[in-house]
């Protein structure tokens, strides 16, 4: 449709409100696309008719994808399920919307669930449920019995054969299962890649390489291909098959398919440090903080990277702080900016700021506990906030050998700094207890011969 009718039939809904030009313009700017335009002439809808479904439904998308204004989102949703509460499509969008943006998830997951009633055939709406309840509620076996549920009605489908897979592989280890169910979605669609992608990152865990690789490239020739081929094939090349040269290909034709994923441009960076190239490695790592430098897996791996190529280690740490900028939640950033200022700026009360700041958001990091106790007590020298940083990890959480450590290093704070002789005995022994090692042995033995208070 050109200009000129465009002009003409808005000049129409202009002076004399044509329902007619309206339908048309609208059927016009939803083929091109054109979210502007799309609100404009929706709203041009509710001006004659304030409870239009389509009208409602349609605007609500356009400010949650287009917009990103998820308030007003929400409230055109809501709007529209009170005047039509039997369309899976309605339940499906808010549901999402409530997943990702509000993260609201029990909600989520009812409206999910009332899409899937009133449509048992909503592919898309059983797979959203199933990775809600994976990655949201922490509930894998529910996933599993939802998509098993959607087979039932959708036996056909490639992509819940290929999601079943993902559980069967990565949680129940029933690899075999996995690869029957990956096979059989191929059979259903030859063409789906992520089934091929997910059969070589089976066949690379269970090391039969060749059979990764032919299923990798089975999935490159594909008519379409995921941002995961590239990472999982890369992996394999790199990590598995130390094949260098072919892993600069594949991700030279990553970014050529993706050139705005920074990602990529990370991960040939990696190769070039592997290969020696620092020059190209450093080009590569501008080019993905040009790409993506709003990107917080991107910023990371910048980071990582950095650190491996540059002689001034601030320098690596100054992405770490840009994602915390973004992000000040980031436990990883955190984590690497408060171990840089403890081992290479010696600067414990800023390593220790950060550190508490983890604990925050994670009280059940071991390591970052451990780590601040030791700071506590070797730099601070105040052993009772060690004793209580230590004192505050779940030994329920360790290994054997975790536990041994935890209870030998407050048996020593014991001992040799607060002169608690007793309380250093009793953690000793509950180290020994959970496995006679000689230096606990020892300690204990050495406890007794200096303390003559203690019967043995």
């Amino acid at each position: 449709m050109d200009q000129k009718v465009l002009n003409e039939l808005a000049k129409l809904v202009e002076q004399e409100s044509d329902l007619n030009a309206l339908g048309k313009l609208i059927e016009h700017y939803e083929i091109v696309n054109d979210p502007v335009n799309l609100e404009r002439y929706y709203k041009k809808v509710l001006e004659v008719n304030p409870e239009d479904p389509k009208a409602l439904n349609n605007l609500s998308v356009i400010y949650a994808d287009y917009f990103k204004q998820y308030d007003k989102a929400e409230k055109f949703y809501q709007k529209t399920l009170e005047l039509v509460n039997d369309e899976p499509q309605v339940h499906y969008n808010y549901a999402v919307l409530l997943e990702f943006h509000f993260h609201d998830y029990e909600l989520a997951k009812q409206h999910y669930l009332q899409s899937i009633r009133l449509n048992c055939h909503f592919v898309e709406s059983y797979i959203n449920l199933a990775w809600l309840y994976i990655e949201r509620l922490h509930d894998v076996d529910s996933a599993y019995e939802t998509l098993l549920n959607a087979l039932i009605h959708n036996k056909n489908s490639a992509v819940l054969y290929t999601d079943l897979a993902f559980i069967q592989s990565n949680y129940y280890a029933e690899f075999e299962k996995a690869e029957q169910s990956l096979k059989f979605a191929i059979e259903l669609d030859s063409d789906y890649d992520i089934a091929y992608t997910y059969l070589g990152e089976l066949y690379t865990f269970l090391q039969q390489y060749e059979e990764a690789t032919n299923y990798y490239n089975k999935a490159l020739n594909c008519t379409s291909q995921s941002e995961i081929l590239f990472v999982n094939y890369g992996n394999l090349l790199v990590n598995h098959m130390h094949d260098l040269d072919n892993a600069l290909k594949l991700f030279e034709e990553a970014i050529r398919r993706f050139p705005d994923r920074g990602m990529f441009y990370c991960n040939l960076s990696h190769v070039h440090i592997l290969k020696g190239n620092v020059y190209e490695a450093k080009r590569y790592l501008d080019l993905a903080y040009e790409t993506s430098c709003d990107d917080e897996e991107t910023l990371l791996m910048i980071g990582y990277l950095r650190s491996f190529v540059e002689e001034n280690p601030k320098n690596s740490i100054d992405y770490f702080e840009k994602l915390l900028e973004k992000n000040p939640t980031s436990i990883e950033a955190l984590s690497i900016i408060g171990f840089y200022h403890l081992l290479e700026e010696h600067d414990y009360e800023t390593a220790t700021a950060y550190f508490n700041k983890i604990i925050e958001l994670n009280d059940s990091l071991y390591m970052i506990k451990f780590t601040l106790a030791q700071i506590y007590a070797a730099y601070f020298q105040d052993y009772h906030k060690a004793i209580d940083c230590y004192s505050s990890i779940d030994q329920n959480m360790l290994s054997e050998i975790e536990q041994i450590v935890l209870n030998f290093s407050m048996g020593q704070i014991y001992e040799k700094n607060l002169k608690d002789y007793h309380s250093a005995l009793e953690y000793y022994e509950k180290a020994y207890e959970t496995k006679p090692l000689e230096f606990v042995a020892q300690a204990i033995s050495n406890l007794y011969d200096s303390n003559k208070t203690f019967v043995n």
